[in-house]
């Protein structure tokens, strides 16, 4: 996972389902999500898809990607418990702000968009 994911996202992500099994008294949490890693592929896969949209691509296959980006980033939000408005605000300027903001908050998590997937 750690080659993935990266050292730092890895150990948190540990230290995190430990601490929630303490504190339940559960051996190990049940995921109520994909495993992590196939989130992470996904999201750096369409990021790259996202960030090179070129000119001359159809508005239907533009939008496409960028829906399966937001619902990528908003899968790995909700796998790691932080709030966004990804699938509330509708396509526009508030949209793009908040996918930058997840975009940020999610790299301050240790998880790095733009690596190779």
């Amino acid at each position: 996972m750690r080659w993935l994911l990266g050292d730092g996202l890895a150990r948190r992500i540990g230290r995190a389902s430990r601490s929630r099994a303490r504190r339940s008294g559960d051996s190990l949490p049940t995921p109520d999500h994909r495993a992590f890693e196939l989130i992470v592929h996904d999201l750096r896969r369409l990021h790259r898809r996202f960030c090179e949209t070129r000119s001359g691509v159809s508005f239907a296959k533009s939008e496409a990607v960028r829906r399966a980006y937001d619902g990528a980033l908003a899968e790995g939000c909700d796998a790691l418990g932080l709030a966004h408005l990804l699938g509330v605000l509708e396509a526009g300027e508030e949209l793009d702000r908040e996918r930058t903001r997840v975009e940020q908050l999610l790299h301050r998590w240790g998880l790095a968009l733009d690596e190779p997937a």
